[in-house]
């Protein structure tokens, strides 16, 4: 019986959902140690748009759905799994702000 590594096993399921339902909101610490969230969705076939916050930046970007998969880190946190799409890019990224500062302050009332 072959022996499976669990944490490859967990990384390829996330890749496969993410590939399959490419919209959502995770947080990770980046590589200077600051908590960072990324929000992101796919807004036409194979393109990403997203949106990346943390102390020192604020960067809203397209995409490639290959490119976007190397810029997620394995030690991230899903919080969303549905984010809407609206031609204004604006108000997308209001929307989405709102979004996941909601979710996070209910995440972070039930941790403490």
């Amino acid at each position: 019986m072959k022996k499976y590594n669990i944490k490859i096993l967990i990384l390829n399921i996330k890749i496969l959902i993410l590939y399959f339902f490419m919209e959502g909101a995770c947080v990770y610490l980046d590589v200077d140690n600051f908590s960072t969230l990324l929000m992101y969705k796919e807004i036409k076939p194979r393109i990403v748009l997203y949106v990346k916050y943390n102390f020192l930046e604020f960067k809203v970007n397209y995409i490639s759905i290959f490119d976007f998969l190397n810029l997620i880190p394995e030690n991230n946190i899903h919080i969303i799994s549905s984010l809407p799409y609206i031609n204004d890019i604006q108000l997308t990224i209001d929307v989405w702000r709102n979004m996941a500062l909601n979710k996070l302050k209910f995440l972070n009332r039930f941790t403490n």
